[in-house]
């Protein structure tokens, strides 16, 4: 019993962090400069996630070119 106890105390306390977290993010979601950096982050996380995509093409161009030279007589 005294176990069950603990963890309830436990998991009061993990939602209470988790109320002040959504209230942090609440208020900088309200905050222009808040909301402009978040967006300004997710904008660099996309770039980089196309400029990874390319970069595969790039080397896969890349290694044709190669094989092709390597290929001709």
């Amino acid at each position: 019993m005294q176990a069950e106890s603990k963890y309830n105390m436990e998991i009061q306390r993990e939602n209470e962090l988790l109320k002040c977290k959504i209230n942090l993010l609440a208020k900088q979601m309200k905050n222009p400069d808040s909301l402009n950096t978040i967006k300004l982050q997710a904008r660099i996380a996309q770039l980089e996630r196309e400029n990874s995509a390319r970069q595969l093409v790039i080397d896969a161009l890349c290694a044709k070119m190669k094989k092709d030279t390597d290929d001709e007589p």
